[in-house]
This record gives C-alpha cells, structure tokens and sequence, in this order.
C-alpha cells in the first residue's frame, strides 16, 4: 500500500502558501509566470517530495560564486527554469555547491517529440561529476502538456474547464494531486512533459548507470503498453480514498474523464486492477447512460434522413429534420429507452 494514500483532512493539497525567505512560494515566483495556477502547484507537491525535507535556496547561474555562500552538503539549490540550455546553466551552478550538496531543476519534453531526457540527465551528471538521485514526472493530470500517457485529453475544452474549477474547489484539488502521487510520480519521465530532476554532487558513475538501465526500462514498459508502466494495483487503503472522492460528482467526471483518455490512448486498457468494487460499479453505470445518450442522440438524428421521410422534411431546400432532434432526444431517453428507470414518466 502506498504512504501516500491518504487524503489531506484539513488543509488542501495545493493551497496557496505565504512567501517568505528561501521558501517554496519565492522558487515558484520565478517560474514562467504563464503557467495556469493547478500546474504551478502541482510543482510545489513535486518539489515538495524532490527536496525530502532539505532546505531550498534559488539558483543564480549568473551569480559570481566568490560572492555566493557555498550550497552545503544537505542543502537543494533549485535552478526555476526549463529552458533548453540547462546544460549550460548547471555547469554554471557547479562551483556554488559543495560535495554532497542537492541540485534541483525541471528537465522540459523536448519539442521534436524525441524524448532523450533520461540519457542527457545521466551524460551530464557522469561528465561533471554528479549522482543522479531521482527524477519525477509530474503534471500528468494537470495541463496535459506533452502527456504521451494522456494523449490529447489535455487539449481539449472540457477537460480545461473542468480542471478550471481546482483552484476553487479544495476537494477537487486534492484529489488532483492524490491522483499525481499515486498515478504520475510512479511512471517514467517519458510518460509527461515536465519532470523534476535532483543530482547530489559526487561522482558515481556505476549508480547512474544502475538508474539509466532501471529508466530505460521502465520507458520502454510504456511503449509497449500503459498497464506495465503504471504503479502495482491499488490496495484496500487506496481503494477507501477513491471510492471517498468519487461520491463528488466532479471528482467522479473528472475520473470518468480520464479513464476515457486511457481506453481512446492505449486499446484494450482495462483499469480493474485500480478501481475498488464501488468505483467499477459507479463507472459502469455512467458508461451505461453515455451509451443511452448516444444511442438517443444517434436515433434522434438519423429517423428522417432516409426513405419516404426524406422528402417530406425539407421544404424548399431547408432540412427541416434537425428542428425536432432536441425535443424528441427527451421523450427517446425516458418512453423508448428508459434511461431513468420510469422515474420521469408522467
């Protein structure tokens, strides 16, 4: 079972936290200020389990390192960027950190769709002498940017309105970032379009092979299909915690939006091993009434436009067919197809 299966009982996941010296707040000031609110704090639950408790200081890879306090063993310095050139920009870090000392950065998706990620991250840390320590993919439910696990899901507008409502709705937040822990964290770089990277300053050439081949082939897990590269099947303690966020009919729509992606994304995925008896059987049910609203839909469209109805609904050249479509879907779901158990007959 996971130890992140839990739920916060008070304070959201992704609240909004006061700036102060060195904090959190002050890193993710320097972000891209273009990034939507529920992406900029997904990274502070990323950078949150990045930094493991160590204090955090910003990086300024412009900044003369005779006049900078060296980064002890311990500390994180954060570099608050993704640019392309990171390369650059940490070997300018490099003389501000002692040995043993955290360095932390954000490794963006490339844009030619060629994922090299993982061999740059080992190439550069071998080259200057660092161990990779972790690198975590996040914002897997958020924007959807880049998410090869998510496909388009993120592009469309239901799913931005509906992640719109986070930063309103608490419960709704929470179950974003509860979904990020167990779901998104455990995959592989390649699975979104932004991780978070931590080196610890030290050589160990053999420990960074160790992670690139363990990388690699969890990487190629998820081209051969989403199921291998996703965590274990969820336990009872994960399954109470799902089944507590679902009772949320925007919790539960999100979800059900999600799973759609996968199923349109990966053929033949089949999420039984992560949904508890209560969430299948919810699920099921709105499967059920989409496939009674699309039959409806369908029926309510296509009874004119063939044999002896065609002509008779046009007049002049104006189909009139389409005029009846949005009054006849409500007598089809309730008289024809029963799509409320004859609770709205009258």
């Amino acid at each position: 079972m996971s130890a992140h299966a839990s739920l916060p009982a008070e304070r959201p996941v992704l609240a909004e936290r006061p700036a102060s010296a060195d904090s959190l707040a002050d890193l993710l000031a320097l972000l891209d200020g273009r990034r939507p609110p529920l992406a900029r704090q997904l990274a502070i639950l990323a950078i949150e389990r990045a930094c493991q408790g160590r204090p955090l200081r910003h990086a300024d890879p412009d900044a003369d390192p005779a006049a900078t306090a060296p980064v002890a063993a311990g500390e994180c310095l954060a570099l608050a960027s993704s640019a392309a050139d990171w390369p650059e920009r940490l070997a300018r870090l490099d003389p501000q950190l002692e040995a043993g000392a955290w360095l932390l950065f954000e490794l963006a998706a490339p844009d030619d769709g060629a994922d090299r990620r993982s061999t740059e991250l080992a190439w550069w840390a071998d080259r200057h002498g660092y161990r990779v320590i972790a690198a975590t993919p996040f914002d897997g439910v958020g924007s959807g940017a880049a998410n090869r696990w998510l496909g388009a899901l993120g592009q469309r507008h239901a799913w931005q309105r509906l992640l719109g409502w986070a930063m309103a709705d608490a419960r709704l937040a929470d179950f974003i970032g509860w979904l990020e822990r167990e779901l998104v964290w455990p995959m592989p770089i390649e699975a979104t379009g932004r991780c978070l990277a931590v080196l610890q300053k030290g050589a160990d050439r053999a420990a960074n092979a160790d992670w690139l081949a363990r990388q690699q082939a969890r990487a190629a897990d998820l081209a051969a299909g989403l199921p291998a590269a996703l965590p274990p099947a969820f336990g009872e303690e994960q399954w109470a915690v799902l089944d507590a966020a679902l009772a949320r009919v925007r919790n539960a729509s999100l979800f059900d939006q999600l799973l759609g992606a996968l199923r349109a994304r990966w053929p033949g995925f089949d999420a039984a091993p992560w949904l508890s008896p209560a969430a299948q059987a919810l699920l099921d049910h709105w499967d059920a009434q989409a496939a009674l609203d699309d039959e409806a839909l369908r029926i309510a469209a296509d009874w004119y436009r063939g044999g002896e109805f065609a002509a008779a609904f046009h007049a002049r050249e104006v189909p009139l067919g389409p005029g009846f479509e949005y009054n006849m879907v409500r007598g089809l779901l309730v008289e024809y197809l029963d799509a409320f158990g004859g609770e709205m007959q009258q």
